[in-house]
């Protein structure tokens, strides 16, 4: 990517978090400003080379950048990521789950039946046990993700020679490996009906639909590697997904009333061209 000067990541994209991580960093360092967030890590990280206890946050500043355990490029890399991976893949899956819901609004009635119901019994209150409790939802959540996974390649590192089962083919160590989450998720051989929107896939009694060996599904990944954060932005996609359809119905925008929607083939994440466009309306 060096040599070719090829690049992910939009150069005014790319100049604004550059811009905003370095005048945080140096405001910080400047004026001694501590916060307990993950920049402030990043901080630690950099200038220590190690993560202080919970109860050290202090800004430890050295002046000799040869002492600095990452690069400032590191730094905006990584407050990038944090965004990326924190924001956008949850509001994608939000937004292809509502799109699939009013494809099916059948589905969406029954989805919002058990929010009216399940929310009901617990004084009317979102809460983790509450939303814990919308079985229903959560299967439309995975079979959203099935459909639309945020990451439709997964990239890892093979650690040691493995011989694919049934052929003399060797991977060998330290081989560059991509996993094609998109094409797995969509092969009729693991799912029937790939292209269909069926939330039952991944009710209580198909739980084994999930599990890698029977029906792959890699949508937070999978391993030691898998997503750090997978439960907190499975939840806080949900808590989005009942407050919108508890009050409100959704309905397609013309442009996607005769044809399915298209992702960008060029897009690091899966994301649909020219956007998903709904009409929203009060219950």
């Amino acid at each position: 990517m060096s040599v070719f000067r090829i690049k992910i990541v939009n150069n005014k994209v790319e100049k604004f978090f550059r811009s905003i991580s370095r005048q945080n960093l140096e405001y910080r360092e400047k004026n001694n400003v501590v916060r307990k967030d993950i920049f402030q890590l990043l901080i630690q990280l950099r200038n220590t080379g190690t993560v202080q206890l919970d109860n050290q946050w202090e800004t430890v500043i050295k002046a000799d950048e040869s002492q600095k355990t990452m690069t400032f490029d590191e730094i905006a890399a990584q407050t990038y990521l944090f965004f990326a991976a924190g924001y956008e893949t949850s509001s994608t899956a939000l937004s292809f789950c509502l799109y699939e819901l009013c494809k099916n609004p059948d589905i969406q009635q029954r989805v919002h039946n058990e929010i009216d119901r399940v929310l009901a019994e617990h004084d009317g209150k979102i809460t983790f046990e509450s939303v814990a409790d919308m079985k229903y939802l959560e299967s439309c959540f995975d079979e959203t993700l099935r459909k639309f996974p945020n990451l439709p390649v997964l990239n890892r590192m093979c650690v040691k020679e493995y011989q694919i089962p049934g052929t003399d083919k060797i991977i060998e160590k330290g081989t560059a490996i991509f996993i094609p989450v998109m094409a797995l998720h969509k092969d009729q051989k693991y799912y029937e009906n790939p292209e269909k929107f069926i939330p039952e896939r991944f009710n209580e009694e198909n739980s084994a639909g999930k599990n890698i060996v029977n029906r792959p599904y890699l949508a937070f990944g999978d391993g030691p590697k898998n997503c750090i954060a997978a439960r907190l932005g499975k939840l806080q996609t949900k808590v989005g997904l009942v407050m919108m359809l508890q009050k409100f119905q959704f309905e397609l925008g013309d442009q996607h009333k005769n044809s399915d929607i298209k992702c960008d083939p060029k897009g690091f994440l899966t994301a649909p061209l020219g956007g998903i466009h709904l009409r929203v309306f009060t219950r």
